[in-house]
């Protein structure tokens, strides 16, 4: 059991606990808790939002890959992680994390809906692609909400490209993912 069981609070309580908590992975254990419990999306990103004020509280890794020097690991591990594109050429590739963050914060204000979560981020030729769902529709009760999939294009560098919306549907529509 996680050292924080989100499922035992309601979301407003959860916000609470998580600002007591600085430790990555007490707060990744109590993402895959919620994941695998109740997964409530506004409580997943209460701990996807602590998650990103603790990383940037702690020493960021350079472009090469490297850190600070205190708690580097070796350079295999930078050999065998094929997701982190932005060692291989000096930094001109922004990081998964970059880009993700970089969606995050232009999909309310680029499609005009409010963000729901970044369901995909992939590496393309000539860039990146993000998936996001946004509430087209809000309803009550949230179950017969309308949600967009969005897909949102970037250069290597983060810049938005372009977008489009891929799906719409209910969000309790559990025969969508079946269909797919």
């Amino acid at each position: 059991m996680p050292e924080l069981n989100p499922t035992e609070h309601t979301v407003d309580e959860l916000e609470d606990e998580l600002q007591e908590i600085d430790d990555q992975a007490v707060l990744r254990d109590a993402y895959e808790a919620e994941q695998s419990g109740d997964d409530r999306s506004s409580a997943k990103e209460a701990i996807r939002r602590r998650l990103d004020e603790v990383a940037e509280g702690e020493p960021q890794p350079k472009a090469d890959g490297s850190g600070d020097g205190e708690n580097d690991q070796s350079d295999e591990s930078d050999e065998n992680d094929e997701g982190n594109e932005s060692s291989s050429n000096g930094g001109e590739t922004a990081d998964i994390m970059s880009i993700k963050d970089s969606v995050r914060n232009v999909a309310t204000e680029l499609i005009g809906h409010e963000l729901d979560g970044v369901t995909e981020l992939r590496r393309v030729d000539d860039g990146w692609e993000g998936v996001v769902e946004v509430v087209e529709r809000p309803s009550v009760p949230d179950t017969q909400d309308i949600l967009g999939s969005y897909e949102i294009q970037l250069d290597d560098g983060g810049t938005v490209t372009g977008y489009r919306r891929v799906d719409r549907y209910r969000r309790a529509d559990t025969d969508r993912e079946e269909q797919v």
